[in-house]
């Protein structure tokens, strides 16, 4: 009998869960999938869970998604990223991590169950990142589409040690273009701005709401950033052309308490919709004992 499961977080049936990703809308379902390790309840390498609901309340685990079985990803896994229904494909767009490096890769599902990698992967690699980046700290894209284009955005540390969110855009995948550095931090030891997530408010304008999990940021004073990792939001307009964001709000800390992290957005039928991790790494949680471990 278990005790510790709750009756409405998404917990997986077996295995440890963290990063949410690619909350989107598919073929009739909402799908959720998350960061997975399926042979124990710590961290390993990477799987992604895969889950459907038709209601956001009761979800059904599928079989996973993505598997670390290729040249780019078979090391460390598959890393957090999102996905987006475009032309009847649900278009998954995930970090492989291998060999040092963390690249941008693609994978395409025609029925939301099976999933494929692209041929092309990685699509955004260490000749498309930009000069003063680091390869072995870029991860986590937030792929969308808008003006016939998909954008990525996607999280990178810099050599000197700051961070920041670097948007590329492309028309078929295989010319990827960057763009510009969206947003910067710094003072974040030895953590990078992760997770990034943007949420247009409406189909037209450039009104957006930037999200990202800022690791290790210092505490400005006993209220604010108490958390060993955070989640913050910024309101403001994105210029795709230039890859200019301007902010028309501070910093937004979304969760003041514990263990709330790599929020993942969903605009559907005029709604909006936020998950986020209910967990933390290096913590002792009594859910092991019924062998899984995260919501």
């Amino acid at each position: 009998m278990e005790i510790y499961r709750p009756s409405l977080h998404i917990t997986p049936l077996k295995g440890w869960i963290n990063d949410p990703n690619g909350f989107s809308f598919y073929n009739n379902q909402f799908h959720l999938f998350a960061q997975y390790n399926p042979n124990d309840v710590i961290w390993g390498p990477m799987y992604w869970c895969h889950f459907i609901s038709d209601d956001l309340i009761k979800w059904k685990q599928l079989k996973p998604a993505l598997s670390p079985d290729k040249p780019y990803d078979k090391e460390y896994g598959c890393f957090s990223g999102s996905a987006i229904s475009h032309s009847k494909t649900h278009v998954l767009a995930y970090t492989g991590v291998n060999d040092g490096k963390q690249t941008q890769c693609i994978a395409f599902s025609n029925d939301g169950i099976n999933y494929f990698k692209y041929k092309n992967n990685p699509v955004i690699d260490e000749n498309i990142l930009p000069i003063g980046y680091d390869i072995k700290n870029f991860r986590d894209p937030k792929i969308f589409y808008r003006n016939s284009s998909f954008y990525f955005l996607i999280g990178a540390k810099k050599l000197n040690g700051s961070s920041a969110l670097l948007l590329f855009k492309t028309k078929d995948f295989m010319n990827v273009k960057f763009i510009n550095s969206v947003y910067e931090m710094s003072d974040l030891g030895d953590g990078m701005l992760e997770c990034c997530d943007i949420l247009f408010l409406d189909g037209k304008s450039e009104k957006c709401i930037l999200f990202c999990s800022p690791q290790f940021k210092k505490t400005a004073d006993k209220y604010h950033y108490q958390n060993l990792h955070s989640t913050i939001a910024v309101i403001g307009k994105l210029n795709l052309n230039s890859g200019v964001f301007t902010p028309t709000s501070q910093e937004i800390e979304l969760d003041m308490g514990f263990d709330f992290y790599a929020t993942q957005s969903l605009k559907h039928n005029g709604n909006f919709y936020l998950v986020a991790w209910e967990a933390m790494w290096n913590r002792n949680y009594p859910s092991v004992c019924e062998g899984y471990c995260g919501q």
